[in-house]
């Protein structure tokens, strides 16, 4: 089965079968009516049905006018927010005529039945215009047409109905269950009209990822939207499409300004584009485009195609949600900065959280209270070696004597391992990582368990992670002092909040330390702008960082190497599993494979983004093999992608 989460207009979620659902009912004509709008008659439609455009003859319905069409998604009307306010800013700024499009009775069933009318809805729709070309002379070229989630893929549907022939689609968020990239025949895709525009807000849960457009938008990433909070079902980012793309009818020509480029990532690194675009509204007056990839060029620039400016969003947290887009795409994709209200931002910040057990619970990242302090005794020391692979020596604070009974030997490399948040000792990373060590290398292996802090709430742990550096910087020091431990043979290998403890352990001792394993750094509540208190490139000799997971991690470069398998934002497998436990957890099984892998696998190119990577434009650049770093001499530092 597959499923997803739907949450009511009550405010009730609902989990929606999207396999087993019976489709409930065949839409038919009847089922659609047009409310027509204008300048003249902009709050109270004229309601229309497909076999009575001459009701048009009493109103003040202008061919000589460009016409747009609005049309809902899933479970809306005609009285939806999305018809709204859009409607409203449209006849606010220009003298167009407006069709909304009310397929309600068809949307308001389940899922499965709703998108199985989609290509239905939009045929009748098309019917609708050919019916107002015939009566009236309306122009088809003078046709748009706006839809939010499926309501965009009814828009294709209707352009493909005529032959491509609308001047303009704009997709807003297009909704992603139940279809694929690979398959257009009922989907929005670039043949449905002169220009394909597509706007995406939740991409990879409720709306599409992918570019499936003439050019692509991608606000604050594409996927989740900065003031949404929890957002599990992802409504919130999924209806920001229709309240940006109205932001963008009213607004200052310096307000939502876009950059051409081949991903958010490399939007993010750079203050300097040799691209530029703006989001096109509705009509060809107001459309203003980079060099897209298309046969022609629709309207002329009003000039926002020649500013820098990027107007900063009161919704941005930082650091600053970004994606890198893992795909080959042949459209071109665009990076969004947005200025917009805060219609429903709260000064709260919550991620979902799986407990051990397998269940899921809120975690306020924000409001929730420190629950202890961290002290020495809080941390145990677990020590293994190539002759006791499984059964710990455990040392607890100032107790490194009881090592002299057993085979540590400071002659070996010795590593660290650190897990993350709600962990402990027996944690997979633990467990995995050193069991790939310890068969292929004769090292000591301590592994470090903090659970006694670990298992409070994530504000406690994270406030934490200083602290704890410290204090495994002074066992560290104890071995130095009594063993004489080399600390330039010394690495650390940390997961998730672990990674920063081996930061801040490698900052305590004056980034002496051989190198460090930063798997997937856990984002939340720390600052990129801020190394402080986290993992960064002064916190050992060589510092290297595997990214895969844009939602709970770290996505930006924060080491002297950062490994992005797959592109680092999700992994292969994981499915569109809104938790991403699963992407953050892979980066711990890619470093335990990589230990123990052949040579010539787990080998990266030193690249600019992973879509120059996937577009071949690396191949001559330096390799190196991600997770071998301690048998490497000569590092070149940069962004390293690999397909896994």
């Amino acid at each position: 089965m597959k499923y997803f989460l739907v949450e009511t207009s009550e405010g009730v979620f609902e989990i929606e079968d999207l396999v087993h659902s019976k489709i409930e009912v065949r839409v038919s004509a009847s089922d659609i009516t047009y409310h027509y709008f204008s300048r003249g008659n902009p709050g109270s439609g004229i309601k229309l049905r497909i076999n009575d455009v001459s009701v048009l003859n009493n109103t003040d319905f202008s061919a000589s006018r460009d016409t747009l069409v609005l049309i809902h998604g899933w479970r809306s009307n005609n009285v939806s927010t999305m018809n709204l306010i859009v409607r409203q800013s449209v006849l606010s700024q220009d003298d167009v005529n407006v069709i909304v499009v009310d397929w309600n009775p068809a949307a308001d069933r389940n899922y499965i039945s709703a998108k199985s009318s989609v290509v239905p809805v939009g045929n009748y729709i098309a019917t609708f215009i050919q019916a107002l070309v015939s009566t009236y002379g309306l122009q088809l070229s003078r046709i748009s047409c706006v839809g939010h989630s499926l309501g965009a893929h009814v828009c294709g549907a209707a352009g493909a109905a005529l032959n491509g022939l609308l001047h303009h689609i704009v997709g807003l968020d297009p909704a992603l269950p139940l279809y694929s990239v690979s398959n257009i025949d009922d989907r929005l895709d670039t043949t449905d009209a002169q220009f394909v525009q597509i706007i995406h807000t939740n991409g990879g849960l409720l709306g599409f990822a992918a570019s499936i457009g003439h050019s692509d938008y991608f606000p604050n990433g594409g996927r989740s939207q900065p003031g949404c909070g929890l957002d599990i079902a992802g409504g919130c980012a999924h209806s920001r499409a229709y309240i940006y793309y109205d932001e963008s009818i009213s607004a200052n020509e310096n307000l939502f300004i876009s950059r051409q480029c081949s991903s958010y990532t490399d939007y993010s690194r750079s203050s300097w584009f040799p691209s530029h675009a703006c989001i096109c509204r509705y009509i060809r007056k107001l459309c203003c485009f980079a060099a897209l990839e298309v046969g022609s060029q629709y309207g002329k620039s009003n000039g926002c195609g020649n500013r820098n400016h990027l107007s900063p969003s009161p919704f941005a947290r930082e650091p600053l949600n970004i994606s890198i887009i893992n795909k080959k795409y042949k459209s071109v994709l665009v990076a969004v900065a947005f200025f917009i209200p805060d219609y429903n931002a709260s000064n709260t910040e919550y991620f979902l959280v799986e407990t051990r057990q397998g269940l899921f619970r809120v975690e306020d990242l924000i409001n929730s209270e420190i629950e202890t302090t961290a002290e020495p005794p809080d941390v145990k020391y677990h020590y293994f070696s190539k002759a006791n692979p499984n059964k710990a020596i455990v040392a607890e604070y100032k107790n490194v004597s009881i090592f002299a009974q057993s085979d540590f030997n400071v002659s070996k490399d010795t590593f660290l391992i650190i897990h993350g948040w709600k962990d402990n000792n027996t944690a997979e990373v633990n467990v995995g990582v050193r069991e790939a060590l310890l068969p292929k290398h004769d090292v000591n292996v301590f592994v470090i368990d903090w659970y006694q802090i670990a298992k409070r709430n994530y504000v406690t742990a994270r406030h934490a992670v200083s602290h704890l550096g410290k204090y495994i910087a002074y066992f560290i020091q104890d071995l130095v002092s009594t063993y004489h431990l080399q600390i330039s043979r010394v690495a650390c290998i940390g997961f998730s909040l672990g990674a920063h403890i081996c930061g801040n352990l490698g900052e305590a001792l004056n980034g002496d330390l051989q190198y460090i394993v930063g798997l997937d750094p856990s984002s939340p509540l720390f600052l990129l702008s801020y190394t402080g208190d986290r993992l960064d490139r002064s916190d050992a000799q060589f510092v290297e960082v595997i990214h895969t997971s844009s939602w709970i991690a770290f996505l930006p470069p924060i080491g002297h190497a950062d490994y992005y398998p797959n592109g680092g934002v999700e992994q292969p497998g994981c499915g569109d599993y809104f938790f991403r436990n699963c992407s953050h957890h892979r980066s711990y099984k890619f470093y335990a494979e990589s230990i123990s892998a052949n040579d010539n696998e787990f080998v990266s190119k030193l690249c600019p983004s992973f879509a120059d990577y996937t577009h071949g434009h690396c191949n001559s650049n330096p390799e190196s093999v991600m997770g071998a770093t301690h048998f490497m001499s000569v590092f070149t530092a940069g962004f390293r992608a690999l397909s896994i």
